[in-house]
């Protein structure tokens, strides 16, 4: 096997062909790319390719994204999530009219509600650093989910992340079977990208129920003072 030491460097004099046949982590491409103004998103693969050309060819190409639009529920029941860039629809109008009868209308303290109540969604790395309790995301983009899920100020960051956590977990059982044990600065980058090939990429989470949150912590502590007596 070919050390790390013993590959060829990366750098614009590289044949494309020789730099195709050496494992580079994905960092050291990540790298490449932001010194040569290049794309730095996209898969490992995709950055192989994109420095590959760049060194064949000198251009610098640009992969664009599809504009996301807003997603279409089919069947909204009590417990559909209000959909991010929420828009009062005929389908949404109906079934209010069912639920509430047909005096109901769009009022504009209503939309304001469904708009500031609307699921959003995150990233691998943001639900990552939430359940491992590890750096996977900048400390920006931690603190958005925190205080999106749990605004509460008078809530300590580590019960955040306890809470949230728990919401994630509940929203996504699969993810109880992450296991970051063995991830080091060598295999990060790859091993988010199992994680995203595991579980995908975006993760829609509602805030989390301050008031029910409350209520399950006063049962706990009763529950738990109950059982000293006994």
């Amino acid at each position: 096997m070919i050390s790390i030491s013993e590959r060829p460097d990366l750098d614009n004099n590289i044949d494309s062909k020789i730099f195709k046949a050496y494992y580079y982590l994905k960092e050291e491409l990540i790298d490449f790319c932001r010194k040569n103004n290049l794309q730095t998103t996209g898969s490992k693969l995709e950055l192989i390719e994109r420095i590959a050309n760049f060194l064949d060819t000198g251009k610098r190409t640009y992969k664009t994204h599809a504009i996301r639009k807003t997603k279409i529920v089919d069947n909204i029941t009590l417990n559909t999530i209000i959909e991010e860039n929420f828009i009062c629809s005929e389908k949404h109008r109906a079934f209010y009219k069912e639920q509430i009868g047909n005096s109901f209308s769009f009022n504009v303290a209503f939309q304001k509600w469904l708009k500031s109540n609307a699921g959003k969604t995150f990233n691998i790395n943001q639900i990552l650093s939430i359940c491992t309790g590890r750096k996977y995301a900048s400390t920006k983009d931690i603190g958005n989910i925190l205080s999106y899920l749990l605004p509460n100020e008078n809530i300590d960051v580590l019960d955040k992340m306890k809470y949230c956590k728990e919401e994630v977990l509940k929203k996504y059982p699969k993810m109880r079977n992450l296991d970051d044990r063995g991830v080091s600065v060598d295999n990060v980058f790859d091993w988010i990208e199992q994680q995203q090939e595991l579980y995908g990429d975006q993760f829609t989470l509602t805030p989390i129920n301050v008031v029910q949150l409350e209520l399950e912590k006063q049962e706990f502590v009763y529950n738990k003072n109950s059982s000293k007596v006994l």
